[in-house]
């Protein structure tokens, strides 16, 4: 029998297979409450189980991958369901047969620390490590074309809150680079899924070779698991939640609750992919940073293996990138504070920020006095 090997940050062992092998990662049943604090809503919509990965499977196929997820219970079906809103069918509302939770699985391609993105979709309230900033994303969602609609105006609406605190001029021709360059980095890092079946606890989503063909396993995959809130309204700030249900104190009937004793800002990540065994560590490991406002959480990626491997390294805490760029630092604020006031007056006018994301934003550079 094989001895155990050791995974540090430098070096990773793997198994040696082909690049274009099948491989399945198992993960730790009745762990779907995230850092061990999350309670369920009472009004019984989520099956508590049907959250609870508990086998991450890929297959290749002639032209394109299979991703399996199972989780230990049946997911429920929207059928026969109403909305909250007007009484609408749910199953008019959502792309495929399930509502309520949400996959994100972020890959790392090039296994280089700090090469590639480390933001989640926001209200996941985490960042990746450095060692395991990713370049390809897939997100499974109940509403894929919608979830992709707000994450371009989010990645839009950032460039442009972050061209307010620059000394450069926002006119029709940098608009539509904006517009340009968010669509291209969507096109070339995300993939909203929506070739998705669901046959009892097992969700299978066909992803194309033109997004991405080889799915080796010398990568690494983080892959997090979030409850559903199909018919939540997004917001411009770092909890818009991009359909996922957050977290509140306490039980609660349409939301996520917290254990009494449990941090006020859980992230409302629920379970995690995890192959070391560390997953309420890193739920559990959040970050307020002071500048930004934005939480992160150490969360560790999967190496697929069909032998045991400890995870032995530390993971640093991931740098604070701007959710608009790609392996780049936020850069320092130059600007006086009248400038920054004259040209969020600007974006105001132009009708490029609302009215409440005016607001906000005029608070907090009034704050940094």
């Amino acid at each position: 029998m094989l001895k155990p090997k050791k995974i540090t940050l430098i070096s990773l062992l793997f198994l040696s297979v082909s690049s274009y092998a099948d491989f399945s990662v198992l993960d730790e049943s009745n762990d779907d409450n995230g850092a061990g604090d999350i309670l369920y809503p009472v009004n019984n919509s989520i099956v508590e189980g049907e959250l609870d990965l508990i086998k991450f499977e890929v297959k290749k196929q002639a032209d394109n991958h299979q991703l399996i997820f199972e989780f230990r219970k049946p997911l429920s079906s929207p059928k026969n369901k109403l909305s909250r809103f007007g009484g609408t069918a749910l199953n008019e509302i959502v792309k495929n047969d399930f509502y309520t939770l949400n996959i994100d699985v972020y890959i790392d391609t090039d296994r280089k620390p700090n090469s590639g993105f480390v933001q989640t979709l926001p209200g996941r309230q985490a960042l990746l490590a450095n060692e395991f900033a990713w370049e390809k994303a897939i997100i499974v969602t109940p509403r894929p074309y919608a979830a992709q609609s707000m994450h371009h105006d989010y990645l839009v609406k950032t460039k442009i809150e972050t061209l307010s605190n620059s000394d450069q001029t926002l006119d029709s021709d940098v608009s539509a680079k904006i517009e340009k360059d968010v669509e291209t980095s969507i096109k070339e890092h995300y993939l909203f899924a929506t070739k998705i079946k669901v046959k009892k606890n097992k969700v299978i989503v066909t992803i194309p070779n033109a997004f991405i063909s080889t799915l080796s396993t010398d990568w690494a995959y983080s892959v997090l698991i979030s409850a559903a809130d199909i018919e939540t309204r997004f917001q411009m700030n770092i909890a818009a939640p991009n359909f996922i249900l957050l977290t509140q104190p306490g039980k609660n009937t349409d939301s996520l609750g917290l254990k009494l004793g449990a941090r006020v800002d859980a992230s409302p990540i629920v379970d995690v992919l995890d192959s070391h065994g560390y997953q309420r560590k890193w739920l559990n490991n959040l970050l307020l940073d002071s500048d930004t406002n934005r939480y992160f959480s150490v969360l560790g990626a999967v190496v697929p293996s069909k032998i045991n491997e400890v995870y032995t390294g530390e993971l640093t805490k991931p740098n604070v990138f701007d959710v608009s760029g790609h392996d780049q630092p936020k850069e320092e604020n130059n600007l006086s504070i009248k400038d920054r006031l004259k040209r969020l007056q600007v974006l105001r006018e132009e009708n490029l920020v609302s009215d409440d994301e005016y607001n906000q934003i005029r608070k907090k550079i009034i704050e940094s006095l």
